[in-house]
């Protein structure tokens, strides 16, 4: 029971702490909550603005009423019940208000017609990540600087992302995919291993020896004659099912080996007539078909 305090008045301030009476709730309105989209939209979807007008202590206040207008309405278009919608690339403006308050908030629509990401990529193990270009551009395909492009890999044991770069991470085949939804972009990678790759001095009639782990290679092999003789070199494998070729200046061959094998070079005899024969010889592993 509540005692009556002189001249008939009630303490209402510890009878609303006693009883927690309706009638004593804060209902005054003191700010506009937000829980707003990303500062930066990239597509045309709608997006809802999820506002509600709180008392002091955070309270939300129910029964309170809502308004929304966006500026300009060429970029932003907002719906009574604060769902929002990019029309087209720029700043805008929407303004929620309610309960005597007001709340400006700033956008950036920002849509793209395309991303543009570079072509099919090699890159070669134990260089290092390579920056990655990619960008997002607009109508016209005007370049939408401000706009980040996220993209990931398929298989980050073969190609791994680090922030703008990738890096190489074992021999293989990967893609990277590239995402404003609803655009999709991807790159092909292929990631390489250079096992050999050096100057060639041969001898008339010597020979140069490359002993390879199971796997698939790539030789490429480059030689000019001491003089102006057509001379070249003959390649041969030895543990590997592929075929030897013959003399000539320059070689381009792939060869799979489940096995070690030794790959040989040599400057074939001609007694007499032979001269030293010089260039380069590269060998990458490569990914298997």
């Amino acid at each position: 029971m509540i005692e009556p305090l002189g001249h008939g008045r009630i303490a209402l301030p510890i009878a609303c702490a006693m009883l927690a009476l309706a009638g004593c709730a804060d209902t005054k309105p003191a700010k506009i909550e937000l829980a707003a989209p990303p500062e930066q939209i990239v597509n045309r979807s709608a997006l809802p603005l999820h506002a509600s007008i709180q008392n002091a202590k955070g309270e939300t206040l129910d029964g309170q009423t809502l308004s929304y207008s966006a500026t300009p309405p060429e970029v932003l278009e907002v719906s009574s019940d604060g769902s929002l919608r990019c029309l087209g690339t720029g700043d805008a403006t929407v303004v929620v208000s309610g309960g005597g308050l007001s709340r400006t908030l700033a956008l950036k629509c920002r849509i793209p017609s395309m991303i543009d990401m570079p072509g099919d990529l090699r890159l070669v193990l134990g260089k290092g990540p390579v920056a990655l270009q990619a960008r997002a551009l607009g109508e016209g395909g005007v370049p939408l600087k401000d706009v980040a492009v996220p993209y990931t890999s398929s298989d980050p044991s073969i190609v791994a992302v680090e922030g703008s770069r990738v890096k190489p991470v074992a021999v293989g085949r990967a893609t990277l995919r590239a995402v404003l939804d609803p655009i999709v972009a991807v790159t092909r990678v292929e990631v390489i291993d250079t096992v050999v790759s050096e100057r060639l001095t041969l001898a008339d009639g010597s020979a140069r020896s490359f002993n390879l782990t199971p796997g698939t290679y790539h030789v490429t092999i480059d030689v000019k004659a001491s003089m102006k003789v057509r001379q070249g070199v003959a390649v041969s494998w030895s543990g590997a099912p592929c075929p030897a070729e013959l003399e000539q200046t320059t070689h381009d061959l792939t060869c799979h080996t489940e096995v070690p094998a030794t790959l040989t070079v040599t400057n074939p005899a001609q007694i007499g007539l032979g001269v030293p024969v010089t260039g380069s010889v590269t060998v990458e592993r490569v990914p298997g078909s």
